[in-house]
């Protein structure tokens, strides 16, 4: 009895715990690249967040990440992808319409440059 259980508990865990698996390939490719693939669903959920506020898509936001990090890598600046999407998302306020976050992610790379 307690065998099954803890078989039934850990199969709950692995079924209910965020994984990897669940994760979409653009946020996977985010992750390989931070090389923090255990961790691909919190990007998957920062993508999921930013697609309806963002008029650009999901695949289209996960392109310009890696931009934004190869620019400022070749610049001396080393952020992850990971914090370049919280960053993103915070400059969007909420409620208000969709908006370029290309445009945003511009302003933001001069900005981060500007302050190391």
């Amino acid at each position: 009895m307690t065998k099954t259980l803890a078989a039934t508990s850990a199969v709950a865990v692995l079924v209910l715990a965020p994984s990897t698996v669940a994760a979409t390939w653009d946020a996977h490719l985010l992750a390989r690249d931070d090389n923090n693939n255990a961790h691909a669903a919190r990007y998957d959920k920062l993508l999921n967040r930013l697609q309806p506020r963002c008029r650009q898509g999901r695949s289209a936001i996960a392109r310009y990440t890696l931009g934004a990090k190869r620019v400022m890598n070749a610049d001396g600046y080393h952020y992850t992808n990971l914090t370049l999407l919280l960053t993103l998302s915070g400059t969007i306020p909420n409620g208000r319409a969709r908006v370029d976050c290309v445009g945003r992610y511009a302003s933001m790379v001069v900005l981060l440059e500007q302050h190391p």
